[in-house]
């Protein structure tokens, strides 16, 4: 059973801590299809490579017009990589969270003992 000071600062350590785990597992995400695109880049990448002048396509761009766009990429496994993570998957590398001993004040603020 929690204090009255205790049960005042839960609500605040259980928002921020489940903040930061989201985070965290955005980030894990991210990096797990970021491997798997430079994976794929390495394996497959005239496959890669139609996918981006699919993209291209979508905004206007010939395939001619894309050819040498796509092969520029192609030529910088990590940029193509960043690439297909933002415009074919969507997703954007997530910003660095606060630790979770760092939760943006401190418990001896709402009462807890030092």
């Amino acid at each position: 059973m929690l204090g009255p000071r205790e049960d005042a600062a839960a609500p605040g350590v259980n928002a921020r801590l489940g903040g930061y785990l989201a985070g965290r597992s955005d980030a894990e995400h991210y990096d797990s299809e970021y491997k798997q695109e430079l994976y794929e880049i390495d394996k497959m990448l005239d496959h890669e490579k139609d996918e981006v002048i699919e993209i291209f396509e979508s905004y206007g761009l010939t395939r001619s017009e894309s050819i040498p766009i796509v092969d520029s990429l192609a030529a910088r496994p990590k940029d193509f990589a960043d690439f297909m993570m933002r415009f074919e998957l969507g997703l954007e590398k997530p910003k660095p969270k606060r630790k979770p001993d760092s939760c943006g004040f401190s418990l001896q603020s709402v009462g807890w003992p030092a």
